[in-house]
């Protein structure tokens, strides 16, 4: 595993005692943060369709006789069209409880304070004082990286099942190093259920286990089973469910072959990825570069790589879901670090390592705070103002009179971010895709941001145009139009 050392922490039962509850009510604060930020961006009209819309509306269609299905993928008619997502089916109880795309979110937000945590646990055991342990807690909870993916900051996002890699992966290594191999187990291939590509992070892991005579076995079985398990995904299951195509990002194949050339699309490639690493270790002081357990980064940053190659540039842009396949395994290399298991680590006198260190990481964490602090910490950390501001009465009002009109079978057509507030419907379309089968129309023509898109507002004046279209609302600024259905003249003047 990782490492087998453990830390022996000194100092009273009270003192190690009030550091766990401290870093509990951290934690606590840290979900309670996310969520509250993220759920004011989802009700004032600030997080789009995508991709929260595909796991809700999956779920919602999941609940009505549609296992899984979505109207607006834009990949196939299925989830697991576009990735294997084989664990999200355990939400379905859930929002059955509750449904309400907020749900999502405040799970979302709950796997940050559960990453923190299980890197809490690993701090207890690996260094030797129990206030040492809080460092990398602090340090991953304040990290950009981290709060710009989990609250959705570029225009997709939202949510994604990814979040759930760290807090596993990390408990992976947890269990690893107390020698728990079932424990290790179950968490490993619960990991491999959230979603097939992390399969790679999951055969890293088991590499590096195989390194060790002692986990040589164990580590051989998980990157086997985990490469496995790709290719039943990639090769069999979502090209079942996507109408025979192979995944979309096996595009990213293009890119593999360009890498080596000084440019491609999107410009080059290179100083995007150092510039992504460097920024995924700033808020730690830089110091997991220093250790080996960050090469197991090596084959998702090849992919990312790849991806900004072909065109696909969302993964190495730093606040996107794809972070979850970098950040813990930093965190880790950090914990290494300052436990003395690391090049640097084992260099440095404990006392110098302990101060130093811990330091230099407790400034790298907390400097972006101290630049931008008070109003400005919600944009720090990937929201802008309008993201939050709260939406007028007015319009709130009139999106609910607009939710009565429309009936709940009808086929439904809206901008990118008006869409987010009929997710719980079974014929949802974008006007962005065309939304040539919607027998209703709605766009919010007062968005924040400049309006409409170009494709937006080209699809809308062609549904202003049809003959029986008609206005059925037009208030403070959402226009909902009702079209005539084809085969049914008039239908739309009744």
């Amino acid at each position: 595993m990782p490492n087998d050392a453990r830390g022996s922490w000194d100092g009273s039962r009270v003192a190690s005692r009030a550091w766990t509850a401290g870093v509990l009510a951290w934690l606590l604060l840290v979900s309670v943060y996310l969520f509250l930020l993220g759920s004011s961006r989802y009700l004032n009209l600030g997080m789009g369709v995508r991709d929260l819309g595909f796991f809700a509306q999956s779920l919602w269609n999941s609940l009505h006789g549609s296992f899984l299905a979505i109207s607006f993928y834009p990949h196939a008619t299925h989830l697991w069209g576009g990735h294997f997502y084989l664990s999200h089916v355990l939400l379905i109880p859930l929002y059955a409880l509750w449904p309400n795309p907020l749900l999502l979110l405040a799970i979302q937000s709950v796997a940050v304070s559960l990453t923190g945590w299980s890197l809490f646990l690993l701090g207890r055991l690996w260094l030797s004082r129990p206030w040492m342990a809080a460092v990398p807690v602090l340090a991953y909870t304040l990290h950009p990286g981290v709060h710009r993916a989990a609250l959705g900051a570029g225009i997709y996002g939202g949510y994604q099942p990814d979040h759930l890699i760290p807090p596993l992966f990390i408990l992976a290594v947890y269990h690893l190093a107390r020698h728990r191999r079932k424990a290790a187990l179950a968490c490993w291939l619960f990991g491999l259920t959230v979603t097939e590509q992390y399969a790679l992070l999951w055969a890293g892991l088991g590499l590096f286990c195989a390194l060790r005579p002692r986990t040589r076995s164990l580590g051989l079985i998980m990157a086997g089973i985990s490469m496995g398990w790709l290719a039943l995904a990639t090769l069999v299951v979502i090209p079942h469910f996507a109408s025979g195509k192979w995944p979309f990002y096996f595009s990213g194949f293009q890119g593999l072959r360009s890498l080596a050339q000084p440019a491609g699309n999107g410009g080059e490639v290179w100083p995007r990825l150092i510039s992504n690493v460097l920024s995924m270790a700033r808020p730690f002081g830089y110091l997991p570069l220093l250790d080996p357990f960050t090469l197991i980064t090596l084959p998702a940053y090849v992919a990312y790589a790849a991806a900004w190659k072909a065109g696909y540039f969302v993964p190495l842009i730093g606040n996107s879901w794809h972070n979850s396949a970098i950040i813990p395994v930093m965190a880790v290399s950090l914990l290494r670090t300052l436990g003395g298991m690391s090049w640097l680590g084992s260099r440095v006198a404990p006392h110098l390592r302990e101060r130093l260190l811990v330091g230099a990481v407790l400034a790298a964490a907390t400097a972006p705070l101290l630049v931008t602090p008070g109003p400005m910490l919600p944009v720090l950390f990937g929201q802008t103002p309008r993201d939050f501001t709260p939406l007028p009465p007015a319009r709130r009002a009139a999106l609910d009179e607009i939710r009565r009109r429309i009936p709940e079978g009808a086929a439904l057509a809206t901008d990118f971010f008006t869409g987010s507030q009929f997710l719980n419907r079974r014929r949802l379309q974008l006007l962005m895709d065309g939304g040539s089968n919607a027998e209703y129309v709605l766009v919010d023509r007062w968005r924040p941001g400049g309006g409409l898109w170009p494709s937006e507002g080209a699809a809308l004046r062609a549904v202003e145009e049809e003959p029986g279209t008609v206005r059925l609302v037009d208030r403070e600024g959402f226009l909902l139009l009702r079209r005539p259905l084809k085969g049914s003249p008039g239908r739309a003047g009744k």
